[in-house]
């Protein structure tokens, strides 16, 4: 069976952009289109997309997906195949398992930083900044100082991993980026 061609849809608009200073909770989850400045991007890094993990013991291998975005991913604590009903119990050591990445799938991922126009800052307010992923093709569009639109989906993530109970804790917002379109003035 052939594998399915990789793309990468890209999405423009022509609609009234939303401001950085008015997304609020209830925009996470759904399509923004945001107007404003590069003022930093990241070097482009590779992250994986699909990650497999070998046990060093038995040979056992586990795959899991992880999403787009700022999404990560560490190697199970306890190997699978001595957890299983009814198998010749495996004695595994904890943390036995590895990246495997002759099987493991990678892509492009980059965080810019993307800053309110100065003509849209009302009078005596700071400047507000929102985070942006890219991943793919849509590495390396922009750089610093150059205006844009963007249109992507208003997500959250915790950036202190481990701490809190994990449902009540503060999340920081980014916005996971489908679409860049250059602002010529």
């Amino acid at each position: 069976m052939e594998p399915s061609p990789k793309f990468q849809v890209q999405i423009s608009s022509d609609e009234n952009p939303q401001m950085i200073r008015d997304m609020q909770s209830n925009l996470v989850g759904k399509l923004v289109c945001v107007p404003g400045i590069i003022t930093s991007t990241s070097k482009t890094m590779i992250k994986a997309r699909k990650a497999v993990f070998t046990c060093n013991n038995c040979g056992h291998m586990k795959q899991m997906d992880i999403p787009f975005g700022f999404a990560k991913v560490s190697p199970p604590a306890f190997c699978d195949n001595s957890r299983n009903p009814g198998s010749e119990k495996q004695n595994c050591k904890m943390n036995s398992y590895q990246v495997n990445t002759d099987k493991s799938e990678f892509y492009d991922h980059q965080t810019i930083k993307l800053q309110e126009a100065p003509e849209m800052i009302p009078t005596g307010e700071m400047p507000r900044t929102v985070l942006l992923t890219t991943d793919r093709y849509l590495t390396d569009k922009c750089t610093p100082g150059n205006r844009v639109k963007i249109m992507g989906v208003l997500s959250v993530f915790n950036p202190k991993k481990g701490e809190g109970s994990g449902k009540g804790d503060k999340r920081v917002s980014y916005i996971r980026v489908l679409g860049i379109q250059s602002i010529v003035n």
